[in-house]
């Protein structure tokens, strides 16, 4: 983040991935399940320290 409280860094390890297009409505579906390793700075100041926690990560793009 611009403010330095959240640094991550997401390695992917696998993607399941859908494209749809059926004119009127379109779907381009990416979803990343993978390691984030970095912290998060909590609100009251504490630091969350994260070391290769699995998650997840998406990219999507809709039309309807």
């Amino acid at each position: 983040s611009l403010c330095g409280e959240v640094q991550l860094e997401f390695t992917p390890l696998y993607c399941r991935q859908e494209k749809v297009n059926i004119g009127l409505l379109a779907s381009n579906f990416r979803q990343y399940v993978g390691l984030y390793t970095g912290f998060v700075v909590l609100q009251n100041g504490t630091k969350l320290q994260l070391n290769a926690v699995k998650g997840l990560a998406e990219d999507h793009y809709a039309k309807w």
